[in-house]
């Protein structure tokens, strides 16, 4: 029933147009202070946080994924070391910029709150 409906949505073919969507618009975090690096593949990123940020910080990666929830963003932490996002299939291009502007925010307020 699910993969139905995936294939009636044409929600593969989706994925593949807004795939160098987000990778574009992700890739600019790679220039804010506390990031080491930022991976994307299909409808998925992920932001990972700077070594020395977290060896002063360990839990600075639970604290982005706390801010970026109060900028209405749902991620999660991979191995304390990135933040990661998976949007649904139906997501729209507004809704990815909102969601990269989100993480944006929650990593720029977390690493000044850090001193970092």
């Amino acid at each position: 029933m699910n993969l139905d409906i995936i294939e009636r949505e044409g929600l593969v073919d989706r994925a593949s147009e807004l795939e160098p969507v987000l990778r574009d618009l992700v890739a600019p975090l790679t220039d804010l202070p506390g990031v080491a690096d930022v991976r994307s593949a299909g409808l998925a990123a992920a932001i990972e946080l700077d070594a020395d940020l977290l060896a002063a910080h360990p839990t600075a990666g639970v604290a982005v994924v706390a801010a970026a929830r109060r900028h209405g963003v749902i991620s999660r932490a991979l191995r304390g070391v990135a933040l990661q996002i998976s949007p649904p299939l139906v997501v729209t291009e507004d809704e990815l910029a909102t969601i990269v502007e989100g993480l944006r925010a929650a990593v720029e307020e977390t690493v000044a709150a850090l001193g970092g």
